[in-house]
């Protein structure tokens, strides 16, 4: 026995695990990729959505990775779109100093918020798509069009469309 775990085939690929490592195989048990995976966390049209260090990033079926491991969120490639979100900070344009009571300084900063921003990527790895902080992105039924959603203010937001092109 050489490996310590194997994934349930898709389509004509599997991962293999040695010393908790994963790494992907053809169904002849040609090894298409380093044992460097923590998990696998879906396969969806000929795409793996791997993981090394609870960051995602994605593989295609021929072992080549498109998308290195360095996102917090991600999902599965539909259609020919794959999402993921990216932390970011947002400056609210304050600065703030913290002072002893000798008037020493003990702290400053700039005042801000921290969020996440989506970025789309087609199958192939190459960006389509960079959205805004705050904007989250839905799919069409048919996977062909992502609709971005954007907070505005007052309970109104702006929508756009968005094809495979970007």
């Amino acid at each position: 026995f050489k490996y310590s775990f194997i994934t349930n085939f898709v389509g004509n690929r599997t991962f293999l695990s040695v010393n908790e490592k994963l790494a992907m195989a053809d169904e002849k048990g040609k090894i298409l990729t380093p044992f460097e995976y923590d998990d696998v966390l879906g396969f969806e049209n000929g795409i793996a959505r791997v993981q090394i260090n609870y960051k995602v990033g994605y593989v295609n079926s021929s072992g080549k990775t498109i998308i290195a491991p360095k996102f917090k969120e991600g999902y599965d490639c539909y259609g020919n779109f794959i999402l993921v979100y990216s932390s970011s900070w947002q400056s609210l344009g304050y600065q703030y100093v913290q002072k002893d009571i000798f008037g020493n300084v003990i702290d400053k900063g700039d005042v801000g918020m921290s969020g996440k921003f989506p970025i789309i990527f087609d199958r192939d790895g190459k960006l389509i798509y960079k959205g805004q902080f705050g904007e989250k992105i839905k799919f069409t039924s048919d996977f062909s069009l992502a609709v971005s959603e954007r907070y505005i203010n007052s309970g109104e937001y702006d929508y756009n469309l968005i094809d495979s092109k970007g």
